[in-house]
This record gives structure tokens, C-alpha cells and sequence, in this order.
């Protein structure tokens, strides 16, 4: 039946709800925070090993992992503060740096093969601990060449004074010229032939010198 022509339907009305009321609230999701990784039991130990040589985890999880040492940064800032505050606090910061610090990025891939056996691709701690070795035998050449300079300089400087003693003062005793001659050049030279067997032990085991007979 067709509704007049003058009616018009009027749309619905909703009633405004009561004063005081509130719709009902639902629960929000839960917020989860982020995930720490889970690997493999058989990746845990070799990881282990990475991490003592401060390997950080990069990614990866359940049988792979990528992990990675960094370089060690050269703080500008605190060069600049040290040389302001200092002077040649700022040359002992360098120094540290360029002989403790590791100047290059270390990057390795650990996976499980098809039998279960760890894998590893790239910066391998083989690879780590050769170049720390190489660094550390440096080290050694140049502390103990510093030290038997040092020290024989000391012992020709105690020498000399005990037997031509500098105009206006006493000759220094017998006794006192062997202590000087001791402490100031005899354990410095003693430290330096050590530095230097440690590093011809290092370079036998970098394969630089043969090594020695039986």
C-alpha cells in the first residue's frame, strides 16, 4: 500500500542515554615487550666463547646467530678534554688507544650443519685471537726495547756519578752506586729479556720463528 503523498518517513529516533551512564570498557591487548632471542643449546656454548671476546649478537635465533666486535671508538671529545685540562694526559689516552684498542670490525655467522655440529663463516676466534696475539707481540718488542734503553742508560748514568761526581757534591758511596746500578738498570734489563721471551714464544706461535729443537 503506498503511504500518502504529503507522509514522509521520518528516520528513527534514538533516545540520548541517562545521565551518569558509561559504556561499557573492554580490555586493551597486552603490550609485549621485545623478545629476547632463543638459541639453540648447542650454539649457547660456542657463543660463550664469542662473548668473552666481547662478540656482541647481532640477529638470529633458534640454530643461527650473527655476532660482531666492534671496533674500539676513538673518543674525540675526551682526546680534546684531556689535551685542554691535561696536556699530556691527551698522549696517554692516544697511547692506549693505539696499542690496547681493537682497530678493526669482527663479524661471524654461526649455523648448525645437517648433523647438528656448529658451523662458523668469517671473523672465527682463530681469527680474533691471532691478530690480538700479533698486537700483544708488538707490544712486548717495544716495552722491552724502552725498558733495556732505560735501564742502561740508568746504570751508565750511576756509573759515571759514582766515579767522576758532578762539581760541588760528594761521590756516592760504593754501596749506593751498586744499589742504583741494581734497581735502575739491572731489573729493568731482567723485565725487558722477559718482555722479550714472551715474544718470541708469540711469534713461534704465529709461525714466524721456528720452533725450537728438542
Amino acid at each position: 500500500m503506498r503511504s500518502a503523498p504529503g507522509n514522509k518517513r521520518q528516520p528513527p529516533s534514538y533516545s540520548t542515554p541517562p545521565p551518569g551512564y558509561t559504556p561499557p570498557t573492554y580490555g586493551q591487548p597486552p603490550s609485549y615487550g621485545q623478545l629476547t632471542p632463543v638459541f639453540d643449546s648447542r650454539l649457547l656454548a660456542v657463543m660463550a666463547e664469542y662473548e668473552k671476546r666481547r662478540y656482541k649478537v647481532l640477529m638470529g635465533a633458534g640454530g643461527t646467530a650473527t655476532m660482531e666486535r666492534a671496533a674500539t671508538k676513538f673518543n674525540w671529545i675526551l682526546m680534546i678534554m684531556l689535551l685542554v685540562l691535561f696536556g699530556v694526559g691527551s698522549l696517554i689516552y692516544l697511547l692506549g688507544w693505539a696499542i690496547w684498542g681493537v682497530h678493526r670490525t669482527y663479524r661471524v655467522m654461526l649455523n648448525l650443519g645437517p648433523q647438528g655440529q656448529v658451523q662458523e663463516v668469517g671473523d672465527v676466534l682463530a681469527v680474533f685471537d691471532r691478530d690480538r696475539l700479533r698486537v700483544h707481540r708488538v707490544r712486548l718488542i717495544w716495552g722491552g726495547v724502552l725498558l733495556a734503553v732505560f735501564g742502561v742508560l740508568m746504570a751508565i748514568g750511576a756509573v759515571g756519578s759514582a766515579i767522576a761526581p758532578s762539581s760541588g757534591t760528594e761521590p756516592m758511596p760504593w754501596y749506593g752506586t751498586i744499589i742504583g746500578v741494581l734497581l735502575l738498570g739491572v731489573v729493568p734489563v731482567a723485565i725487558a729479556l722477559l718482555l722479550f721471551s714472551s715474544a718470541r714464544k708469540a711469534a713461534r706461535v704465529l709461525g714466524i720463528s721456528p720452533p725450537k729443537g728438542p
